[in-house]
């Protein structure tokens, strides 16, 4: 039999009502089990504070509380409640007996009401009980009054995507506000990830997670790409995710205004501050270009620099780099380039007659390797004669004092090398010195504003490093199941050749050989360009490390170069502090003159 508790707060003291519960407990016994359960009310003086209220009322919650049954439904009797009809609360009755609740509990608080806290337990039970009955309507009223802090996501995610629905998944800012906090309890579902897809605005990292969840379900994700395209260009932010993002919104023949942003932005970087850029980029660069799709000075540049940094171009690139400098040439634009020690960038012909435009499209067409071996001459001096505007850049101040330093170890050359054990610590400082002069020589910095900014900078340059070798190792990793099935295959090549000259001893060797074989073309590879593909992220695993250790030794010595600038302050401090302290002492005293 069903169980029903009413825990109501302080006594019935008039007869007729005690008389008229106790009748309707004997009619309601053939039923269900009634039970009556009074608590007493919190004494409270004549005119309480609204904290004394809320602190009687909290008290009187815990009690109530210790009388509920572990599992019970809650219905929270108040004023300001609404009315259900007699069928509705039928219905009610009937959900909860069906859910297996083992107890039905009405509480009716005091002459000041519920705590609230209790109060929303309540309405969360209701309104979850509404939801499998399906009272949408009146679920969702509650639900936009009172919020959904404490309502159970599987009951919130049904009634969602039941409004969902009925709107025709068109904008709604409380049904948004509803998906997120549904996405930030780590639960979902198709009709909440769509609708998230198509109007969420968050962050880049919130926007990449989110199209993460997106693509494991198969959902289309183009407005999200775009949204989170213009957001990391806006915020000029860098995530793992976004080559991978971009590169599917291109495939997806994005917006053409957005692509170009985006190709600008990342081809200023690489051609102008020279930030790391992967491959991918460039690879849908190339599509661009070919492709004849708009695309700026910026773009074309960077695609030509990335194009002649292939140390064995094939025909096809050479053909691309070609067209690329024949453009700028008839535009009546030139290369410049900076010699080493020189403070700008020169244009060839101001290097002498050799280097003019002429002179050189006379040696590409003229001279090849063996002209070169026709006219091969020993090496020999050779004296330039510079102009006098490209003389070399003065030392500044910073860089002169190290310079000065380095200059006073040039004592260890006149020592014997076979002692070398003897001054080891002048040859390590020697090293140090020179890698710290070369420091501000290569970085141009002559005071301690310019080491400021270039350490700056190299620490921005080491963040964006790690965000693209991490992009690197992510991308190589796809490849590792391949590459355990090539190194199978290679294991298994003696026996395959072994079976193909007709020995059928190898016949399980020969059909895994098959199998794997398979597997590999079925993937859009082959044997051969797995090989190709190891050894290439090999090559450039070594260069992401050589970047590496090249910034962080850079970042080393500009920190050397700080630490060391601070002390030489702080002994300047000091020293100043000392001269004047002797000054004072070394002063004579002036005789003190007496008036009688």
């Amino acid at each position: 039999m069903r169980r029903v508790m009413v825990i109501c707060v302080g006594r019935m003291k008039e007869r007729f009502y005690a008389g008229a519960a106790a009748e309707y407990i004997k009619r309601l016994s053939r039923y269900c089990k009634l039970e009556i359960v009074e608590l007493p009310e919190q004494r409270l003086p004549e005119d309480p504070s609204p904290a004394e209220v809320a602190r009687a009322l909290s008290r009187e919650a815990e009690a109530i509380r210790g009388k509920l049954p572990a599992g019970a439904a809650l219905a929270a009797l108040c004023v300001e409640g609404k009315l259900h009809s007699s069928e509705e609360l039928a219905g009610l009755l009937e959900t909860w007996g069906n859910r297996g609740e083992k107890c039905l509990a009405f509480v009716i608080g005091s002459s000041f009401g519920l705590d609230e806290g209790l109060k929303q337990e309540a309405r969360n039970k209701l309104m979850e009980l509404m939801i499998a009955r399906g009272i949408y309507d009146r679920a969702y009223g509650m639900l936009l009054s009172y919020g959904s802090d404490q309502a159970s996501v599987s009951r919130l995610m049904i009634l969602v995507t039941q409004k969902m629905e009925e709107i025709n998944y068109e904008r709604d800012e409380r049904l948004l506000g509803f998906c997120q906090d549904i996405m930030s309890r780590g639960k979902y579902n198709e009709p909440v990830l769509r609708y998230l897809s198509r109007y969420e605005q968050g962050t880049v990292k919130e926007l990449e997670k989110l199209w993460t969840t997106c693509r494991e379900f198969g959902i289309c994700t183009y407005e999200l790409e775009e949204r989170f395209l213009m957001q990391l260009l806006y915020t000029e932010s860098y995530t793992e995710c976004m080559e991978q993002i971009f590169r599917s919104y291109y495939e997806g023949q994005g917006q053409e205004t957005v692509i170009l942003a985006y190709f600008s932005y990342f081809s200023y970087q690489y051609f102008v501050k020279e930030v790391l850029v992967s491959d991918p980029f460039f690879e849908c660069l190339k599509q661009q270009f070919l492709s004849k799709k708009p695309m700026n000075d910026s773009c074309k540049l960077a695609y030509f620099r990335w194009l002649a940094q292939h140390r064995e171009p094939d025909l096809a690139q050479q053909e691309q780099m070609d067209a690329l400098l024949e453009e700028y040439v008839k535009q009546n634009k030139y290369f410049a380039i900076k010699p080493p020690g020189l403070t700008r960038f020169r244009r060839c012909y101001r290097l002498g007659e050799e280097y003019a435009e002429e002179r050189l499209r006379e040696r590409i067409v003229s001279e090849d390797m063996k002209y070169y071996q026709e006219h091969h001459h020993e090496a020999r001096i050779v004296r330039v004669m510079i102009p006098y505007h490209l003389k070399r850049a003065k030392l500044s101040g910073m860089q002169r004092r190290y310079f000065a330093r380095l200059y006073r170890l040039g004592k260890l050359k006149a020592r014997p090398y076979s002692q070398a054990y003897k001054y080891r610590d002048e040859i390590r400082k020697m090293h140090k010195l020179h890698d710290q002069y070369m420091f501000l020589a290569d970085h141009e910095i002559h005071s301690e504003k310019d080491l400021e900014k270039a350490y700056a900078a190299l620490m921005s340059k080491k963040e964006r490093l790690k965000a693209a070798r991490s992009m690197f190792y992510k991308e190589q990793a796809r490849y590792r199941v391949l590459w355990k099935k090539a190194d199978r295959m290679k294991e298994l090549l003696s026996a395959e050749i072994t079976f193909q000259n007709g020995d059928t001893f190898f016949q399980s060797e020969h059909e895994e050989y098959v199998k794997l074989q398979s597997e590999i073309e079925a993937q859009g590879y082959s044997f051969d360009e797995l090989e190709e593909l190891r050894d290439y992220y090999k090559v450039k695993a070594s260069e992401h490390q050589e970047f590496r250790k090249d910034c962080s030794k850079k970042i080393r010595i500009a920190e050397s170069l700080i630490r060391e600038a601070d002390e030489d302050k702080a002994r300047a401090g000091s020293d100043a502090r000392q001269e004047i302290n002797k000054n004072k002492i070394d002063k004579p005293r002036q005789p003190v003159k007496r008036t009688v």
